[in-house]
């Protein structure tokens, strides 16, 4: 698929209704479930033994209202890890029936004299302009959140909110299209897109039990190298998927994934973990009785605000690896097999 459609996939998933977008793109290629918890999934039924499933995230972070007052000001709190230090001044999203729009109030920096690094939720406020009406529109509870569109930057780069995890969605939806495109006898593939990630990967752990697939593959995104994130601690973007190396991954599963990037002059990167990934696979792997689960990471810089950036090279080239893996025979990686 083209880059420019990568991004025309960006806009559709970084819009007001990602949930029905995604719904959509993903029945494209097999009728979807919607789980209890608001996870979608759908299995493209394959034509040899196996079952592999390819999980990303879909959920966002986000702030929830906690109280309105009578000018019409929102009190919220975090829902997931929202970077406090970046809202002051921000155009938000208020997703109520009928979204309005918000802006963080910012203190004039002639008077503040507080401590930005301290700054905590019960201490913003939205200003929605609304007035003694604020109340009428806007129940408790309402989610809101970042309100920028998709804007291309140079270098294939692309800068919008919830490229985590948007782009490792659009990852398995290009996956999924190579792989209906390739023409021969695959393993049933089911594709989840999981929520509650940002809340303690609530929907992988009953989403990856429903699938009951035999070995799985969690996309997320890691932290990209830009002039405040330590090299040794980011990929670099434009250099390819980073593939994660960690004891609760199956070691043979990474070295498969390894083996094809190089036989398909795929670029990649390697991101060690003495432990835990912080990821979905975390749990994935727990399912059931275990289950064998790689992970690949998308390079994401400015995590966690309105301006996340990643590189179009690397969603697509996510996409490939993941095709090549569902393709392959194990026994013909003969180091691992």
């Amino acid at each position: 698929m083209p880059v420019k459609d990568i991004f025309k996939l960006i806009e559709r998933l970084c819009g007001e209704s990602p949930e029905r977008e995604a719904q959509m793109l993903l029945g494209e290629f097999a009728p979807v479930s919607i789980d209890s918890i608001g996870n979608l999934s759908a299995t493209l039924p394959g034509q040899k033994p196996g079952h592999i499933l390819l999980e990303a995230h879909l959920d966002q972070i986000a702030l929830v209202v906690t109280h309105v007052d009578d000018d019409g000001f929102l009190s919220v709190a975090k829902s997931g890890g929202v970077d406090l230090r970046v809202l002051a001044g921000e155009e938000l999203l208020i997703l109520t029936d009928k979204p309005l729009l918000g802006v963080v109030c910012s203190t004039p920096p002639h008077i503040r004299s507080d401590d930005k690094s301290k700054l905590k939720a019960e201490d913003l406020y939205i200003d929605t302009g609304l007035g003694i009406l604020a109340k009428e529109h806007i129940p408790i509870g309402t989610r809101v959140v970042f309100n920028k569109p998709p804007k291309m930057l140079t270098g294939g780069q692309v800068t919008a909110p919830a490229l985590d995890n948007r782009a490792g969605v659009i990852a398995l939806l290009l996956a999924g299209e190579m792989l209906r495109e390739s023409n021969q006898p695959l393993p049933n593939v089911t594709i989840l897109l999981s929520n509650h990630e940002e809340l303690g990967n609530r929907g992988a752990k009953t989403g990856a039990f429903a699938a009951a697939a035999d070995m799985a593959i969690s996309v997320d995104v890691s932290f990209g190298q830009d002039k405040t994130t330590p090299p040794h601690k980011a990929g670099k973007l434009n250099g390819g998927p980073m593939i994660g190396i960690s004891p609760v991954l199956s070691k043979r599963m990474t070295g498969v994934i390894i083996e094809l990037a190089k036989r398909g002059e795929i670029p990649y990167q390697t991101e060690v973990m003495g432990g835990v990934t912080g990821t979905n696979a975390d749990v994935i792997a727990l399912t059931k009785s275990g289950v064998e689960t790689g992970l690949l990471s998308i390079p994401l810089k400015n995590m966690h605000t309105a301006v996340e950036t990643a590189a179009l090279d690397d969603v697509k080239n996510t996409a490939r690896l993941i095709c090549e893996f569902v393709k392959t025979k194990f026994s013909e990686v003969k180091r691992y097999a």
